[in-house]
């Protein structure tokens, strides 16, 4: 329950503004059950100048082999 969050643009980027310099974990989530995971978590370091990068990387699932 806190203003920090954003949704991804079509190309994937998203930006979040306002935050403080420190720490912070980004937890990153999306419900398609398609891919490997549906939630991670990232460590974040916002310096003085105000800017952090995150690079996320979402893999698809293997497809179950039939019998």
């Amino acid at each position: 329950d806190h203003p920090f969050f954003a949704v991804t643009q079509k190309d994937g980027t998203f930006e979040i503004c306002g935050l403080d310099p420190g720490s912070y974990e980004l937890k990153a989530w999306q419900p398609f059950r398609f891919f490997a995971s549906t939630e991670k978590t990232y460590k974040v370091t916002v310096e003085a100048d105000g800017e952090a990068e995150v690079e996320i990387t979402v893999g698809v699932k293997p497809k179950k082999k039939k019998k």
